[in-house]
């Protein structure tokens, strides 16, 4: 059975390359639709990462034990056709622009009403191929991600506050009734839930909103013990701290710029699976009054 739409692995593919995006999918060849058309088994690299295990020798009986374990990283290969005759050569044009040396790629993924996306660089060289003069043009990309796993496309963003109600004049008994939207205060813990295939790191926001904050930071309640990572000095008045544990990402600013005066025990963790509880921390419960918080994180994924 043939027709468009019938692959049960139907696809699409959002490719951005130096700033360009490119749209990939298996349905070009159809009036309206894209220009780059996915070849068949063109794609791979998609699914799990690959495990490595190193083991080593065991001295005095049978066999061996396992040293290490851990996932590499990911090497996805797409081939795909430019199927626009009338605008191939300017069409492969542009994508030799942007595939300058060390510029970033990101890959989102639309696969089976899932949406996800991973980062990484071209490597190798990008091949253009075309069979005879009446063929498409084949192009083939080999993108490496040091960062195996695809995350979700949209951040999730948790705020440390909430809302108290306060009551209307005149009051009254009935409910939902006399109760209106008062001030916003700042909320010291919250509950993140990771439903991902593996840990996540986090990017949080500490503001000095209301005055200086002395030694701001942030806890993650877990069992046997807890994380942190703490300033060690003030923040000032108006200025903001950026603490990231994303993969490869692990750093803290002030004002965008790096700050390397944080308590020598604080550790750059990461969300482990199921619900975590994230604790805002200061010096005195009055920094603690001066400061407004954000904590944002991405779910990470083995496949799509």
């Amino acid at each position: 059975m043939t027709g468009y739409g019938l692959d049960q692995r139907d696809i699409t593919l959002r490719v951005t390359i130096g700033g360009q995006m490119f749209v990939l999918d298996r349905q070009s060849a159809r009036p309206g639709s894209g220009i780059f058309r996915i070849h068949k088994n063109g794609l791979s690299g998609f699914e799990a990462p690959e495990h490595r295990n190193t083991t080593a020798e065991n001295a005095q009986v049978h066999g061996s034990y396992l040293e290490d374990q851990r996932i590499t990283e990911r090497e996805i290969k797409i081939k795909f056709d430019i199927v626009d005759y009338a605008n191939t050569e300017k069409l492969r044009l542009g994508l030799l622009s942007a595939m300058r040396p060390a510029a970033e790629v990101t890959v989102d993924v639309i696969r089976a009403g899932q949406n996800r996306s991973i980062d990484g660089y071209i490597t190798g060289s990008p091949r253009f191929a075309q069979a005879t003069l009446y063929d498409f043009v084949t192009v083939t990309l080999t993108i490496l991600c040091p960062v195996p796993f695809f995350r979700d496309t949209i951040i999730r963003t948790i705020a440390y506050r909430q809302v108290v109600p306060l009551w209307a004049y005149p009051l009254s008994p009935m409910v939902g009734v006399g109760v209106t939207a008062g001030m916003q205060i700042l909320v010291t813990s919250k509950d993140l839930q990771n439903t991902g295939d593996v840990p996540s790191g986090i990017i949080a926001t500490i503001t000095a909103n209301a005055g200086p904050v002395s030694k701001p930071g942030i806890i993650l309640d877990r069992q046997p013990g807890e994380e942190y990572i703490q300033l060690m000095d003030v923040l000032p008045y108006k200025s903001t701290a950026v603490i990231s544990t994303l993969p490869r990402r692990m750093m803290i600013q002030v004002d965008g710029l790096d700050h390397f005066m944080f308590d020598r025990d604080s550790t750059f963790f990461s969300l482990p699976l199921g619900i975590s509880t994230l604790r805002l921390t200061a010096e005195t419960p009055e920094d603690m009054d001066s400061a407004t918080a954000q904590v944002q994180y991405y779910q990470y994924y083995m496949g799509v």
